[in-house]
């Protein structure tokens, strides 16, 4: 997902910071909504809460970019959500990957969109 600003449109810096605390805590808030769903197939469902638990987010800024960090610390997270192959006695078997961040990503399009424009401050240059 894009968000573009246009020329004329800056943020404030804490303001920006405040805005992408803001998106990470509601998708961190959507993402166990989500698992805690057993009818949908498409996504990874919550038995032990694992997965839930371990969702992170985190606020970073280096050499004047700032970026907002969301992380699935569960081991098993990356072969769940990209999907992985498992040797059995039998043979192979392909584990298809379950997106759980892309899901939510799409999910809250629209209200990210609006966070950021919220965050946004006129000048005048």
């Amino acid at each position: 997902m894009d968000i573009k600003l246009d020329k004329g449109l800056e943020i404030d810096e804490k303001q920006l910071k405040d805005a992408l605390r803001l998106i990470g805590k509601e998708f961190i808030r959507e993402a166990r909504l989500l698992l805690n769903q057993p009818d949908n197939i498409d996504i990874p469902h919550t038995e032990t809460g694992t997965l839930a638990r371990s969702l992170k987010m985190s606020v970073k800024s280096r050499k004047g970019d700032i970026w907002l960090s969301i992380t699935a610390g569960a081991r098993y997270s990356t072969a769940l959500m990209a999907g992985s192959t498992r040797n059995t006695k039998t043979g192979q078997i392909q584990v298809r990957g379950r997106p759980l961040f892309a899901v939510v990503l799409d999910r809250l399009k629209n209200k990210i969109n609006q966070i950021i424009s919220d965050a946004a401050a006129l000048t005048e240059n």
